[in-house]
């Protein structure tokens, strides 16, 4: 596993390589993302990676820190759950 800064963990789960932050709080496994024990990304069959919103304005927050690993996150995402039901694509990725 690699270990590497906050800045570049969602890189590492895009690319599907295994990475984490010095204080092993925001990892991936290549295929799924979390802040802490929480998922807050995944990867489904097509290999699209899809990052959930855990935020104030998206399913729900929870915590500050998780706000933040989810921002990180949102570029290297192919698709934003932004509710419980909605995906919405992102505009913004970074490929």
């Amino acid at each position: 596993m690699i270990k590497t800064t906050n800045e570049n963990i969602a890189y590492y789960w895009r690319k599907g390589q295994a990475a984490t932050n010095g204080r092993s709080c925001y990892t991936t496994d290549g295929r799924d993302l979390y802040s802490y024990k929480l998922k807050i990304g995944t990867t489904n069959e097509q290999g699209e990676k899809i990052l959930f919103d855990y935020t104030a304005n998206g399913i729900r927050y929870y915590s500050q820190t998780t706000s933040c690993h989810v921002g990180k996150s949102r570029q290297y995402a192919d698709w934003i759950q932004i509710n419980e039901v909605e995906l919405k694509a992102n505009k913004a990725l970074i490929v």
